[in-house]
Order: structure tokens, then sequence, then C-alpha cells
């Protein structure tokens, strides 16, 4: 059993009878005889109140609900942050309390278990589907543009795509922080970039004429004129505005001549702005 006491702490109880058996070891037949008698009863003691217990614990359905306990949290660690300490701390000391194979203790565990499981699975399905939502929007937005019925198959399939992937992306994934950052990279990266390339200025290319077809009716093919504009998402702007707070009409309209100017010395560098 001791070779468990890194896997599951409370084994070190176990040391002070380790400490009796000890000396024990290597005596003669005779001093068994008659001098192991002046032990028995702290030996016996011992036994009932550490040896047994924690061999039945790591023998029975207790030691199952520990080590979930324990591997859900290391599994979770990067979500724990995210949710109320008060569902995570009993659980922390019911698994670093060296009586925790006495009593009661796992069942309050399990059922303290369940309730961080429970909360955790309720904020990943409301982040998944908050982020799902918007990535949605952001594709409506772009097909709803007067440029996508001119633009190629090609490049809008590409929107679709790159919609579907983030979606299948916050499927799998089961940290808070990931389905967060999966969203912003979508909002701050892929949809500007997408949105410049739809909104690239285009130019006809006539089909060249023939001998036997001086003017081809079939539909001119269309490209981009220039690179996309560069496009500057409206968050990431930093308005420069001396206060922190607005408290007054005449603030308001400072700020908003301050992002006025700001957005005006955008479009003036030659940047486009992504609402």
């Amino acid at each position: 059993l001791r070779a468990q006491a890194e896997r599951y702490p409370f084994v070190s109880a176990l040391e002070p009878l380790s400490a009796l058996l000890e000396p024990l070891r290597g005596r003669s037949a005779g001093w068994y005889l008659t001098e192991l008698s002046q032990q028995s009863d702290a030996i016996a003691d011992a036994r009932e109140d550490h040896y047994s217990p924690i061999k039945r614990f790591l023998d029975g359905p207790q030691r199952a609900i520990y080590d979930d306990a324990r591997d859900y949290l290391a599994r979770q660690r990067p979500n724990l942050h995210q949710v109320d300490p008060a569902l995570v701390t009993p659980i922390e000391t019911t698994l670093a309390d060296p009586a925790c194979f006495k009593g009661q203790a796992m069942q309050q565990l399990k059922t303290q278990l369940d309730a961080l499981k429970t909360e955790i699975r309720e904020q990943l399905a409301a982040e998944r589907a908050r982020a799902e939502q918007e990535i949605l929007h952001m594709r409506a937005q772009l097909e709803g543009l007067p440029e996508y019925a001119a633009q190629s198959d090609s490049l809008r399939a590409e929107i679709d795509s790159a919609a579907r992937a983030a979606i299948k992306r916050l499927a799998h994934e089961d940290h808070l922080a990931v389905i967060r950052d999966t969203l912003h990279n979508f909002r701050d990266h892929t949809y500007p970039e997408l949105l410049a390339r739809l909104t690239a200025p285009l130019v006809s290319e006539q089909p060249p004429a023939t001998e036997g077809n001086p003017q081809p009716h079939s539909a001119p093919a269309t490209q981009p004129a220039k690179p996309p504009q560069q496009l500057v998402p409206l968050r990431n702007l930093s308005v420069p505005f001396g206060q922190p707070l607005l408290r007054t009409p005449e603030d308001v309209d400072a700020y908003l001549s301050a992002l006025r100017q700001r957005l005006l010395d955008t479009l003036e560098a030659g940047q486009g702005i992504s609402l």
C-alpha cells in the first residue's frame, strides 16, 4: 500500500504502523514468542485505525470516486478559474485531507464533483452556443452584402467553409478560453480578411474575340482589380481620449469627436474599418 502514496497521499497515514513493524523484522523465533505480545495492542490499534480502512478504501468503490475527482480537476484545470471557487475548493480540500478515507468523505465528494461537472458542462454549452451564433451572424453579414452575388463560387464556398470549420472546432473544444479564442480569431482575423476580399473592386475580363466569333456572348469573367484593402476591426482602434469616464453631454461630444477623427485618420491611411 505504501507504494501508492504518491497517487494517494493519505496512504502516508500508514507510517506509524510501518514504524511499529520495522523493528520486528529479523528477530529470533524465541523473541516473537516472548516479546511480541508486548506490542500487539499498539499494532492492532494501528491496523484498525489506518491499515484496514485504507485497504477497504483502495479495494472498494470509494477509490473510483477519488480517482474521478482528481482526474477531472486535472483535465479541467484551465476551466476552474472560470467557475465559482466555492464549487472547486471543497473538492481540492477533500482530496488533500489525510483522513479522506474515513467516514462519508467520498459520498460528499461525489455530490460536490457532480455539481462542478454540471456547472462546467453548462458553461461550455453556453459559450459554444454564443460563439456559434456570432460566427453565423458574421457569415450572414458577408452573404448579405451586394458584392456577394458578384463574387466567384470559390470565394463564396470559402466563406461558408471558414465558418463551418470554426464551428466544428467549437464543437470539439472543452476549454472555455480556447472557445473564446476561436471566436476572437474568426472575428478579428478571418472575418476582416474575407470581408476585404469580398468587397475588393472587380474588373471584367471580356473573352478575346475570335475570327468566327468577333463578339463572344459568354459572360465576362471578373477578378479583383487590386489587392483587397486592409481592414481594421473597429474594436481594435484606439481612441486618444484623456478621460476614463464619460460624465456629461460635453464628454460624449468630445469622445465622439476624437472617435470620428480616429476613423478619418484610418481611412486616410488607406485602411478600411470593419464593424
